[in-house]
């Protein structure tokens, strides 16, 4: 029952997400602007900075926080543009022992972003032998086809296996700001 409880939560957090102006949110949060402002909000929803990680070479352009997404212990990686520190992605990591329950994990929160994104366009393909599956979160509801600059972004799920851990992510892209890291990066 609390299981159930924690799923019409976060489908009812994806419905909220929808109904913004201009990006792609993570628990509320639009996926934008300065990265220490966006640290703080993180730190309200009650995520906290893994200061080990953060002081490495590997995070020069992305922090790890932790916390509980879907009320499950997670990992939170939050990448930002080196050049502005705008964020753009946000990867939440679920570990787990067993494929099995890294399967059922994933369906889970398949089952929920169709349910809080019921108009997005998806997208399938395998990762890691895996499959994987990505939503695209349309702006407007009368579109019939999937054009990226028409959408607040995606969020794609998929699992795989490292180092005998079974991992769920769930990746964030906000489209306006994952095209200008992308241009930033061209240049």
């Amino acid at each position: 029952m609390p299981r159930l409880l924690l799923l019409c939560v976060f489908a009812l957090s994806c419905l909220l997400g929808a109904a913004q102006n201009t990006h792609l949110k993570f628990q509320g949060i639009p996926i934008d602007g300065p990265l220490i402002e966006f640290e703080q909000k993180l730190a309200d929803k009650g995520y906290y900075p893994d200061s080990t990680y953060n002081q490495t070479d590997e995070a020069t352009d992305n922090r790890l926080y932790h916390g509980q997404f879907a009320g499950a212990d997670c990992e939170v990686y939050i990448t930002f543009t080196p050049q502005n520190q705008n964020v753009y992605l946000v990867t939440v990591v679920f570990k787990s022992s067993t494929e099995d329950n890294m399967l059922a994990f994933y369906n889970q929160m398949k089952s929920s972003l169709s349910e809080g994104y019921p108009k997005a366009f998806l997208e399938y393909d395998t990762y890691e032998g895996y499959e994987a599956c990505t939503f695209y979160i349309r702006r407007y509801s009368s579109d019939t086809a999937m054009v990226w600059k028409r959408c607040y972004g995606s969020i794609g799920v998929a699992c795989y296996k490292a180092d005998d851990i079974y991992n769920v992510f769930l990746d964030f892209t906000d489209q306006k700001n994952g095209d200008l890291h992308q241009k930033m990066q061209n240049e």
